[in-house]
């Protein structure tokens, strides 16, 4: 059963990473990871010195949409993706039984190559 939803896992991220636009080369959409970045710096800054229970709950789920919103970002050239995948390597090294990180990178390769088409 585990192999059989691996498997329907794997074809179902394989369609979504294939059937990613390509990027134009003639004027790349710029995006917002380099922001994404620093606020994720600030948030894991701030979540290190709260001071409450709550206050590191309502920081920690910042954080979290920072990630999501990280994760959901193109990169417009092969420097932000190396910046992309720098900043959120920390964050899945330990824990990453999906291997959400590596489709990630690989969705946004496939888009990055598609530059100049």
């Amino acid at each position: 059963m585990i192999a059989r939803r691996s498997f329907l896992r794997s074809s179902i991220l394989t369609a979504s990473i294939l059937s990613v636009p390509a990027m134009s080369s003639a004027s790349p959409k710029p995006s917002r990871i380099h922001d994404l970045i620093a606020a994720l710096g600030l948030a894991t800054a701030r979540l290190d010195k709260a001071q409450s229970d709550d206050q590191w709950s309502a920081i920690a789920d910042d954080r979290s949409r920072i990630i999501e919103d990280l994760l959901g970002e193109y990169p417009a050239t092969i420097a932000e993706l190396h910046a992309k995948l720098t900043a959120l390597m920390p964050i899945y090294e330990e824990d990453d039984e999906d291997q959400t990180l590596i489709w990630v990178v690989a969705r946004d390769i496939a888009a990055l190559a598609g530059e100049g088409e």
